[in-house]
Protein backbone atom coordinates (compact mmCIF):
# COMPACT_ATOMS: atom_id res chain seq x y z
CA UNK A 1 0.00 0.00 0.00
CA UNK A 2 2.83 2.46 0.77
CA UNK A 3 4.53 1.70 -2.44
CA UNK A 4 1.42 2.40 -4.83
CA UNK A 5 0.68 5.43 -2.48
CA UNK A 6 4.44 6.57 -3.43
CA UNK A 7 3.80 5.84 -6.98
CA UNK A 8 0.77 7.44 -7.43
CA UNK A 9 2.28 11.00 -5.66
CA UNK A 10 4.83 10.93 -7.83
CA UNK A 11 3.19 10.43 -10.88
CA UNK A 12 0.91 13.28 -9.52
CA UNK A 13 4.34 15.66 -9.05
CA UNK A 14 5.28 14.39 -12.60
CA UNK A 15 1.89 14.79 -14.30
CA UNK A 16 1.87 18.68 -12.62
CA UNK A 17 5.36 19.38 -13.62
CA UNK A 18 5.01 18.24 -17.57
CA UNK A 19 1.47 19.94 -17.70
CA UNK A 20 4.15 23.43 -16.60
CA UNK A 21 6.74 22.20 -19.26
CA UNK A 22 3.61 22.04 -21.93
CA UNK A 23 2.35 25.67 -20.82
CA UNK A 24 5.21 26.80 -21.90
CA UNK A 25 5.52 25.42 -24.78
CA UNK A 26 2.46 25.95 -26.09
CA UNK A 27 3.31 30.05 -24.72
CA UNK A 28 6.64 29.87 -26.81
CA UNK A 29 4.99 28.11 -30.00
CA UNK A 30 2.38 30.42 -29.93
CA UNK A 31 4.47 33.90 -29.06
CA UNK A 32 6.69 32.71 -31.98
CA UNK A 33 4.26 32.61 -34.59
CA UNK A 34 2.52 35.66 -33.91
CA UNK A 35 5.68 37.16 -34.41
CA UNK A 36 6.46 35.57 -37.63
CA UNK A 37 2.77 36.24 -38.94
CA UNK A 38 3.23 40.06 -37.42
CA UNK A 39 2.47 42.00 -41.19
CA UNK A 40 -0.40 39.37 -41.86
CA UNK A 41 -2.33 40.56 -38.27
CA UNK A 42 -1.73 43.95 -39.61
CA UNK A 43 -3.52 43.37 -43.37
CA UNK A 44 -6.39 41.47 -41.66
CA UNK A 45 -7.16 44.60 -39.48
CA UNK A 46 -6.58 46.80 -42.44
CA UNK A 47 -9.45 45.46 -44.25
CA UNK A 48 -11.89 45.50 -41.38
CA UNK A 49 -11.00 42.54 -39.44
CA UNK A 50 -11.80 43.00 -35.67
CA UNK A 51 -9.72 42.02 -32.71
CA UNK A 52 -12.02 39.35 -31.31
CA UNK A 53 -12.27 37.37 -35.29
CA UNK A 54 -8.04 37.59 -35.15
CA UNK A 55 -7.97 36.18 -31.48
CA UNK A 56 -10.51 33.68 -32.64
CA UNK A 57 -8.69 32.48 -35.52
CA UNK A 58 -5.29 31.68 -33.37
CA UNK A 59 -6.99 29.82 -30.19
CA UNK A 60 -8.93 27.78 -33.02
CA UNK A 61 -5.57 27.00 -34.02
CA UNK A 62 -4.43 25.68 -30.89
CA UNK A 63 -8.01 23.74 -30.06
CA UNK A 64 -6.98 22.08 -33.35
CA UNK A 65 -3.83 20.83 -32.01
CA UNK A 66 -5.35 19.86 -28.56
CA UNK A 67 -7.94 17.92 -30.23
CA UNK A 68 -5.05 15.75 -32.31
CA UNK A 69 -3.13 15.74 -29.08
CA UNK A 70 -5.89 14.17 -27.59
CA UNK A 71 -7.14 11.33 -29.97
CA UNK A 72 -3.18 10.53 -29.50
CA UNK A 73 -2.85 10.86 -26.10
CA UNK A 74 -5.85 9.57 -24.57
CA UNK A 75 -5.47 5.65 -26.53
CA UNK A 76 -1.85 6.09 -25.74
CA UNK A 77 -2.69 6.91 -21.97
CA UNK A 78 -4.91 4.16 -21.62
CA UNK A 79 -2.82 1.49 -22.89
CA UNK A 80 0.62 2.87 -20.93
CA UNK A 81 -1.96 3.19 -17.18
CA UNK A 82 -3.20 -0.91 -18.26
CA UNK A 83 0.84 -1.61 -18.35
CA UNK A 84 1.60 -0.22 -15.46
CA UNK A 85 -1.28 -1.29 -13.26
CA UNK A 86 -0.29 -4.72 -14.57
CA UNK A 87 3.80 -4.71 -13.95
CA UNK A 88 2.52 -2.64 -10.50
CA UNK A 89 -0.12 -5.89 -9.61
CA UNK A 90 2.86 -8.22 -10.53
CA UNK A 91 5.66 -6.77 -9.09
CA UNK A 92 3.16 -6.16 -5.06
CA UNK A 93 1.11 -9.08 -5.89
CA UNK A 94 -2.40 -8.37 -5.85
CA UNK A 95 -5.32 -8.85 -8.36
CA UNK A 96 -6.28 -6.08 -10.67
CA UNK A 97 -10.36 -6.36 -10.10
CA UNK A 98 -11.48 -3.88 -12.75
CA UNK A 99 -9.38 -2.94 -15.53
CA UNK A 100 -11.94 -0.74 -16.94
CA UNK A 101 -10.76 3.01 -17.63
CA UNK A 102 -13.40 5.18 -15.52
CA UNK A 103 -15.54 7.59 -17.08
CA UNK A 104 -14.29 10.51 -15.15
CA UNK A 105 -10.86 10.43 -16.25
CA UNK A 106 -11.55 10.41 -19.82
CA UNK A 107 -12.90 12.91 -19.56
CA UNK A 108 -10.56 14.78 -16.87
CA UNK A 109 -7.94 13.87 -19.69
CA UNK A 110 -10.29 16.15 -22.65
CA UNK A 111 -10.80 19.14 -20.04
CA UNK A 112 -7.25 19.08 -19.28
CA UNK A 113 -5.95 18.48 -22.84
CA UNK A 114 -8.36 21.50 -24.45
CA UNK A 115 -8.40 23.79 -21.43
CA UNK A 116 -4.32 24.11 -20.53
CA UNK A 117 -3.53 24.60 -24.27
CA UNK A 118 -6.34 27.43 -24.35
CA UNK A 119 -5.28 28.82 -21.09
CA UNK A 120 -1.63 28.69 -21.94
CA UNK A 121 -2.14 30.74 -25.47
CA UNK A 122 -4.55 33.51 -23.72
CA UNK A 123 -1.49 35.89 -22.91
CA UNK A 124 0.78 35.18 -26.06
CA UNK A 125 -2.49 35.76 -28.13
CA UNK A 126 -3.46 38.84 -26.49
CA UNK A 127 -0.59 40.48 -26.38
CA UNK A 128 0.44 39.84 -29.62
CA UNK A 129 -3.01 40.60 -31.40
CA UNK A 130 -3.09 44.18 -29.25
CA UNK A 131 -0.71 45.88 -31.57
CA UNK A 132 -1.85 48.62 -33.74
CA UNK A 133 -1.76 48.20 -36.95
CA UNK A 134 0.76 50.72 -37.95
CA UNK A 135 2.93 48.96 -36.00
CA UNK A 136 2.04 45.41 -37.24
CA UNK A 137 2.67 46.92 -40.97
CA UNK A 138 5.73 48.50 -39.86
CA UNK A 139 7.09 45.56 -37.61
CA UNK A 140 10.63 43.78 -38.66
CA UNK A 141 10.15 41.05 -35.68
CA UNK A 142 12.31 43.12 -33.32
CA UNK A 143 11.47 45.65 -30.68
CA UNK A 144 12.93 48.93 -30.36
CA UNK A 145 12.57 52.28 -28.64
CA UNK A 146 12.10 50.91 -25.27
CA UNK A 147 14.55 52.15 -22.64
CA UNK A 148 15.44 49.09 -21.05
CA UNK A 149 16.64 48.16 -24.87
CA UNK A 150 18.38 51.53 -25.31
CA UNK A 151 20.14 50.45 -21.99
CA UNK A 152 20.83 46.95 -23.17
CA UNK A 153 22.18 48.48 -26.97
CA UNK A 154 24.91 50.70 -25.32
CA UNK A 155 26.09 47.97 -22.50
CA UNK A 156 26.81 45.76 -25.64
CA UNK A 157 28.32 48.80 -27.65
CA UNK A 158 30.59 49.26 -24.42
CA UNK A 159 31.28 45.94 -24.22
CA UNK A 160 32.32 45.53 -27.85
CA UNK A 161 34.60 48.85 -27.46
CA UNK A 162 36.75 47.62 -24.47
CA UNK A 163 36.84 43.62 -24.29
CA UNK A 164 38.03 41.55 -27.31
CA UNK A 165 34.84 39.77 -28.10
CA UNK A 166 33.64 39.45 -31.79
CA UNK A 167 30.96 41.24 -33.65
CA UNK A 168 28.72 37.85 -34.47
CA UNK A 169 28.98 36.51 -30.69
CA UNK A 170 27.71 40.51 -29.60
CA UNK A 171 24.74 40.03 -31.93
CA UNK A 172 24.11 36.41 -30.76
CA UNK A 173 23.62 37.70 -27.09
CA UNK A 174 21.88 40.74 -28.16
CA UNK A 175 19.24 38.89 -30.60
CA UNK A 176 19.46 36.66 -27.88
CA UNK A 177 17.94 38.86 -24.66
CA UNK A 178 16.31 41.70 -26.88
CA UNK A 179 12.90 39.79 -26.46
CA UNK A 180 13.14 39.18 -22.61
CA UNK A 181 9.48 38.10 -21.75
CA UNK A 182 10.12 34.88 -24.66
CA UNK A 183 13.63 34.86 -23.07
CA UNK A 184 12.28 34.20 -20.02
CA UNK A 185 9.78 31.68 -20.83
CA UNK A 186 12.48 29.95 -22.64
CA UNK A 187 14.64 29.70 -19.31
CA UNK A 188 11.68 28.72 -17.20
CA UNK A 189 10.33 25.75 -19.60
CA UNK A 190 14.25 24.44 -18.90
CA UNK A 191 14.51 25.16 -15.55
CA UNK A 192 11.29 23.13 -14.85
CA UNK A 193 12.86 20.62 -17.28
CA UNK A 194 16.49 20.41 -15.82
CA UNK A 195 14.02 20.07 -11.96
CA UNK A 196 12.40 17.54 -13.18
CA UNK A 197 15.45 15.65 -14.20
CA UNK A 198 17.84 16.53 -11.78
CA UNK A 199 14.46 14.95 -9.33
CA UNK A 200 14.62 11.79 -10.95
CA UNK A 201 18.10 11.28 -10.28
CA UNK A 202 17.76 12.18 -6.62
CA UNK A 203 14.87 10.27 -6.30
CA UNK A 204 17.05 7.10 -7.75
CA UNK A 205 20.12 8.10 -5.71
CA UNK A 206 17.84 7.90 -2.63
CA UNK A 207 16.28 4.89 -3.05
CA UNK A 208 19.76 3.10 -3.60
CA UNK A 209 20.57 4.75 -0.37
CA UNK A 210 17.82 3.34 1.07
CA UNK A 211 17.94 -0.47 -0.52
CA UNK A 212 22.07 0.28 0.89
CA UNK A 213 20.75 0.57 4.89
CA UNK A 214 18.44 -2.17 4.36
CA UNK A 215 21.15 -4.54 3.33
CA UNK A 216 23.18 -3.84 6.04
CA UNK A 217 21.09 -5.84 7.98
CA UNK A 218 21.46 -8.57 5.49
CA UNK A 219 25.29 -9.30 5.45
CA UNK A 220 25.16 -12.84 4.75
CA UNK A 221 24.53 -15.07 1.65
CA UNK A 222 21.91 -17.66 2.46
CA UNK A 223 18.62 -17.42 4.93
CA UNK A 224 17.04 -20.56 5.91
CA UNK A 225 13.48 -20.15 7.41
CA UNK A 226 12.77 -23.20 9.87
CA UNK A 227 9.08 -24.77 10.20
CA UNK A 228 9.36 -24.78 14.38
CA UNK A 229 12.23 -23.76 17.08
CA UNK A 230 14.78 -26.22 16.58
CA UNK A 231 18.30 -26.48 19.36
CA UNK A 232 20.82 -23.99 18.00
CA UNK A 233 23.70 -26.09 18.57
CA UNK A 234 22.82 -29.02 16.59
CA UNK A 235 21.31 -26.56 13.65
CA UNK A 236 24.75 -24.20 13.50
CA UNK A 237 26.98 -27.77 13.52
CA UNK A 238 25.07 -29.55 11.03
CA UNK A 239 25.46 -26.08 9.00
CA UNK A 240 28.79 -25.41 9.47
CA UNK A 241 29.93 -28.73 8.28
CA UNK A 242 28.47 -28.61 5.07
CA UNK A 243 30.38 -27.65 2.14
CA UNK A 244 30.86 -24.11 0.79
CA UNK A 245 29.63 -22.57 4.50
CA UNK A 246 31.77 -20.30 5.66
CA UNK A 247 29.83 -19.01 9.16
CA UNK A 248 26.53 -19.87 10.12
CA UNK A 249 24.78 -18.02 13.07
CA UNK A 250 21.02 -18.83 14.42
CA UNK A 251 18.38 -15.96 15.11
CA UNK A 252 15.32 -16.31 16.66
CA UNK A 253 12.22 -14.46 14.23
CA UNK A 254 8.69 -13.86 15.41
CA UNK A 255 5.84 -11.78 15.53
CA UNK A 256 4.36 -9.71 18.51
CA UNK A 257 1.95 -7.05 18.84
CA UNK A 258 1.98 -4.01 21.17
CA UNK A 259 -0.13 -3.89 23.97
CA UNK A 260 -1.72 -0.04 24.73
CA UNK A 261 -2.26 1.75 27.99
CA UNK A 262 -6.10 0.33 27.31
CA UNK A 263 -4.61 -2.85 27.07
CA UNK A 264 -5.55 -2.96 23.39
CA UNK A 265 -3.38 -4.49 20.74
CA UNK A 266 -1.71 -3.01 17.43
CA UNK A 267 -1.05 -5.14 14.56
CA UNK A 268 1.72 -7.58 14.63
CA UNK A 269 4.76 -6.65 13.61
CA UNK A 270 8.40 -8.68 13.48
CA UNK A 271 10.65 -9.41 15.61
CA UNK A 272 13.94 -10.41 15.08
CA UNK A 273 16.80 -12.00 17.54
CA UNK A 274 20.09 -11.80 16.78
CA UNK A 275 23.33 -11.88 18.46
CA UNK A 276 24.69 -8.79 20.07
CA UNK A 277 27.76 -8.89 18.32
CA UNK A 278 25.99 -10.41 15.05
CA UNK A 279 28.68 -10.34 12.49
CA UNK A 280 25.86 -10.01 9.38
CA UNK A 281 24.80 -6.81 10.36
CA UNK A 282 26.21 -3.41 10.22
CA UNK A 283 23.46 -1.03 11.47
CA UNK A 284 23.68 2.68 11.75
CA UNK A 285 21.03 3.91 13.91
CA UNK A 286 19.62 7.49 13.08
CA UNK A 287 18.70 7.97 16.49
CA UNK A 288 20.12 6.79 19.84
CA UNK A 289 22.05 3.63 19.45
CA UNK A 290 22.25 0.02 18.92
CA UNK A 291 21.99 -2.85 20.90
CA UNK A 292 25.14 -3.81 23.33
CA UNK A 293 26.22 -7.49 24.64
CA UNK A 294 25.30 -6.78 28.05
CA UNK A 295 21.51 -4.83 27.06
CA UNK A 296 18.15 -6.98 28.44
CA UNK A 297 15.24 -5.11 28.10
CA UNK A 298 16.64 -3.26 25.55
CA UNK A 299 15.07 -2.94 22.12
CA UNK A 300 15.40 -0.74 18.62
CA UNK A 301 12.78 -0.04 16.40
CA UNK A 302 13.12 1.20 12.62
CA UNK A 303 11.35 3.53 11.41
CA UNK A 304 8.57 1.73 9.73
CA UNK A 305 7.85 0.98 13.00
CA UNK A 306 7.56 4.78 14.17
CA UNK A 307 5.71 5.57 11.57
CA UNK A 308 2.88 3.35 12.90
CA UNK A 309 3.70 4.01 16.57
CA UNK A 310 4.43 8.41 16.14
CA UNK A 311 4.11 8.52 20.03
CA UNK A 312 7.71 6.43 20.25
CA UNK A 313 10.98 7.58 20.85
CA UNK A 314 14.32 6.96 22.29
CA UNK A 315 14.02 6.24 25.90
CA UNK A 316 10.49 5.28 25.97
CA UNK A 317 9.31 2.19 27.45
CA UNK A 318 6.73 -0.17 25.47
CA UNK A 319 4.57 -3.49 26.10
CA UNK A 320 4.71 -6.08 23.72
CA UNK A 321 2.94 -9.26 23.57
CA UNK A 322 5.60 -12.22 22.79
CA UNK A 323 4.23 -15.71 22.87
CA UNK A 324 1.51 -15.00 25.26
CA UNK A 325 3.63 -13.04 27.99
CA UNK A 326 3.85 -9.30 28.44
CA UNK A 327 7.26 -7.86 28.35
CA UNK A 328 8.64 -4.12 28.76
CA UNK A 329 11.50 -3.05 27.00
CA UNK A 330 13.36 0.33 26.45
CA UNK A 331 13.53 1.94 22.89
CA UNK A 332 17.01 2.73 23.04
CA UNK A 333 17.98 3.63 18.77
CA UNK A 334 15.74 3.92 15.60
CA UNK A 335 17.03 2.00 12.33
CA UNK A 336 16.29 3.25 8.97
CA UNK A 337 13.53 0.96 7.10
CA UNK A 338 13.30 0.34 3.35
CA UNK A 339 9.45 -0.42 2.67
CA UNK A 340 10.20 -3.75 5.15
CA UNK A 341 7.45 -2.56 7.00
CA UNK A 342 7.66 -2.16 10.70
CA UNK A 343 10.25 -4.48 12.61
CA UNK A 344 11.84 -4.49 15.53
CA UNK A 345 15.43 -5.62 17.09
CA UNK A 346 16.64 -7.34 20.49
CA UNK A 347 19.19 -9.60 21.76
CA UNK A 348 19.07 -12.86 21.17
CA UNK A 349 20.86 -13.35 25.14
CA UNK A 350 17.71 -11.97 26.50
CA UNK A 351 15.34 -13.05 24.45
CA UNK A 352 15.38 -16.34 24.62
CA UNK A 353 14.75 -16.94 27.99
CA UNK A 354 11.91 -14.28 27.72
CA UNK A 355 10.18 -15.90 25.13
CA UNK A 356 11.02 -19.58 26.39
CA UNK A 357 13.14 -20.46 23.65
CA UNK A 358 16.23 -21.26 25.42
CA UNK A 359 19.01 -23.02 23.04
CA UNK A 360 16.45 -22.25 19.81
CA UNK A 361 16.84 -20.93 16.74
CA UNK A 362 14.20 -20.25 13.69
CA UNK A 363 16.61 -18.71 11.16
CA UNK A 364 19.66 -19.67 10.08
CA UNK A 365 21.78 -17.03 8.58
CA UNK A 366 24.60 -18.72 6.33
CA UNK A 367 27.84 -17.15 5.08
CA UNK A 368 28.84 -18.96 1.82
CA UNK A 369 32.52 -19.16 0.22
CA UNK A 370 30.43 -17.80 -3.41
CA UNK A 371 28.89 -14.20 -2.83
CA UNK A 372 27.08 -14.38 -6.49
CA UNK A 373 23.35 -15.06 -7.04
CA UNK A 374 23.98 -18.08 -8.89
CA UNK A 375 26.39 -19.36 -6.34
CA UNK A 376 23.89 -18.58 -3.26
CA UNK A 377 20.72 -19.88 -4.95
CA UNK A 378 22.68 -23.01 -5.28
CA UNK A 379 23.96 -23.54 -1.59
CA UNK A 380 20.88 -22.21 -0.34
CA UNK A 381 18.62 -25.20 -2.39
CA UNK A 382 21.18 -28.02 -1.46
CA UNK A 383 21.64 -26.54 2.35
CA UNK A 384 17.35 -26.78 2.31
CA UNK A 385 17.65 -30.65 0.69
CA UNK A 386 20.43 -31.60 3.56
CA UNK A 387 18.52 -30.14 6.04
CA UNK A 388 15.33 -32.09 5.18
CA UNK A 389 17.58 -35.02 4.57
CA UNK A 390 18.73 -35.06 8.29
CA UNK A 391 15.18 -34.43 9.75
CA UNK A 392 15.09 -30.95 10.17
CA UNK A 393 11.63 -28.90 8.57
CA UNK A 394 12.47 -26.52 6.29
CA UNK A 395 10.08 -23.62 5.59
CA UNK A 396 11.81 -21.46 2.72
CA UNK A 397 15.10 -20.22 1.85
CA UNK A 398 16.43 -16.48 0.56
CA UNK A 399 19.61 -15.21 -0.56
CA UNK A 400 21.06 -11.55 -0.32
CA UNK A 401 21.46 -11.17 -4.00
CA UNK A 402 17.79 -12.08 -4.56
CA UNK A 403 16.64 -9.51 -1.42
CA UNK A 404 18.74 -6.70 -3.72
CA UNK A 405 17.05 -7.84 -6.82
CA UNK A 406 13.83 -7.73 -5.10
CA UNK A 407 13.75 -4.41 -3.66
CA UNK A 408 15.78 -2.96 -6.70
CA UNK A 409 13.02 -4.19 -9.02
CA UNK A 410 10.33 -3.29 -6.16
CA UNK A 411 11.64 0.85 -6.78
CA UNK A 412 12.32 0.19 -10.57
CA UNK A 413 8.81 1.20 -11.28
CA UNK A 414 8.49 4.46 -9.10
CA UNK A 415 11.82 5.58 -10.14
CA UNK A 416 12.45 3.74 -13.77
Amino acid sequence: EDIVKTLVMLFFFFCFIILGLSSFLVINTITALIAQQMKQIGVMKLVGGRRPQVMSMYFVNVLIYGLMALLIGVPLGVVAGRQVVGFASNLLNYRVIDNAVPTSIIIMQISVGLMVPMLAAVWPVVNGVQITTHKALNSLGISSGSSSQRVTDKLFAWTQKFLPVQRPLIIAVRNTIRKKGRLALTLATLIMGTALFISVLSVRNSVQATIDNFLRFHQYDVSVTLERPYRMAQIEQMTQQFPGVVAVEGWLNGRVNRIYADDSNSEPFSLIAAPANSQFMDPRPENGRWLLPDDTNSIVVNTDFIKDEPDITVGDAIVLDVNGRELTWTVVGIVPGAASGPVVYVNYDYYERAAGLAGQTTTLKVLTEQHDAAGQQATAVALSDHLEASGISVNGTNTTEAIRDSNEFRFTIIVG
